[in-house]
């Protein structure tokens, strides 16, 4: 009945928030354009001024309503992709069920609903259940502990289990989480077979040294292919506090199936009222430690909330070879290797999974092969 009414609060509040997608973008937008223009400063000054305030103000009257009626924990608006036209949105919500009397050992329940597009015109909704335990730790100077959760894409009906642990310090913290999917890995969708992934990630952050109010965020991934090869890649950012209740990542990803690309991340954290202010200021010592912890209890889980999926409805014949098609964690679609490779590439060195090397402007006359002697045009 409790995670009924987690999924139902959850669905109604992404459909609000998906209303406001213009509002968001603006903000994005606003915030991204003024780093590159004018640096730190004046998007700290832009964003205090304007920007936060006006965000603030529409986001309590869409959400705050809901996220009242969650309890005392802490629950997540993020939209992320603005940039792309196919923005993601993620609403998670994290709340205690059980807490000792000094609150050294916690029990809680998290719970989130992620609606991102694989395809145009192809919104998933994924629900994510968990259960967290968490221990305070070196009087109240460190957090460890591990969940369990369950997730469920809701128009596949693919479902996966995941197990995790975390350790955090104030200066420092690390998530790491193992997936395993449920049941039949292939569901056909719309006529399409789509075959879920097992895979692990590591979530490694730190403060920046100097300004306590900027992260560094890093994770490690890789998913096991079916059909194809491994997805392995890398996620880089910063997280800047521009307000008690309003964070912007900015960052890159790159994997063995994409392009390095950027991404931007603005969320907002409720409730609003009651947090510390933020202090852009920089400070006199690189890394603060021993800093006490318990108003970081209620923090989200970091993990990976999408199944991640690989599509088998179609393929590309060039030369005599076949190319499976792949989906990347962003929903993008690539071949499983370069044009001329044999194999998929499982190492750095795997030969047969270099390709074939074009040189720019210069028409397929044999150059291109690896072994070609073709030196002339």
């Amino acid at each position: 009945m409790v995670l009924n009414s987690i999924y139902v609060k959850l669905k109604c509040l992404l459909h609000a928030l998906r209303i406001r997608t213009l509002l968001s973008s603006v903000v994005l937008t606003v915030m991204t354009g003024s780093v590159i223009a004018g640096g730190i400063d004046d998007l700290k000054t832009f964003t205090k001024d304007q920007v936060v305030n006006r965000v603030e103000i529409s986001a309590n009257q869409i959400v705050n309503e809901f996220a009242d009626h969650f309890g005392e924990g802490e629950t997540e608006i993020s939209v992320k992709g603005i940039h792309n036209g196919n923005p993601e949105y993620s609403i998670t919500t994290i709340q205690p069920l059980m807490q000792s009397e000094d609150r050294s050992d916690n029990l809680l329940i998290q719970g989130g609903l992620h609606s991102s597009e694989t395809t145009p015109n192809d919104r998933r909704t994924t629900l994510n259940l968990g259960l967290v335990k968490r221990y305070m730790l070196d009087d109240n100077r460190a957090i460890a502990g591990g969940n369990l959760f369950i997730d469920r894409e809701m128009d596949s009906d693919q479902m996966r289990a995941s197990i995790g642990g975390e350790y955090h310090r104030s200066n420092f913290g690390f998530d790491a989480n193992l997936y395993k999917v449920l049941g039949s890995h292939t569901k056909n969708v719309n006529g399409t077979d789509e075959k879920a992934q097992d895979g692990f990630d590591l979530n490694v952050e730190g403060q920046a040294p100097y300004l306590l109010w900027a992260r560094i965020k890093s994770t490690y991934y890789k998913w096991q292919g079916i059909d194809s090869g491994d997805i392995n890649g890398h996620t880089l950012g910063v997280e800047i506090g521009l307000h008690p209740a309003v964070m912007l990542e900015l960052g890159t990803e790159d994997s063995n199936t994409m392009n390095r690309a950027n991404y931007g991340q603005l969320t907002i954290k409720f409730p609003i009222e009651g947090r510390k202010h933020t202090h852009h200021f920089v400070d006199t010592v690189a890394w603060r430690e021993g800093r006490d912890m318990q108003d970081q209890l209620m923090q989200i889980v970091s993990r990976n909330n999408k199944i991640v999926v690989e599509s088998s409805a179609s393929s590309v014949i060039h030369n005599g070879l076949t190319y499976n098609i792949i989906t990347s964690t962003t929903g993008k679609k690539w071949l499983d290797r370069n044009l001329g490779a044999t194999e998929v590439c499982t190492t750095t060195t795997t030969a047969n999974c270099y390709g074939d090397t074009y040189q720019w402007g210069r028409e397929a006359d044999g150059h291109q092969v690896r072994t070609s002697g073709t030196t002339t045009t």
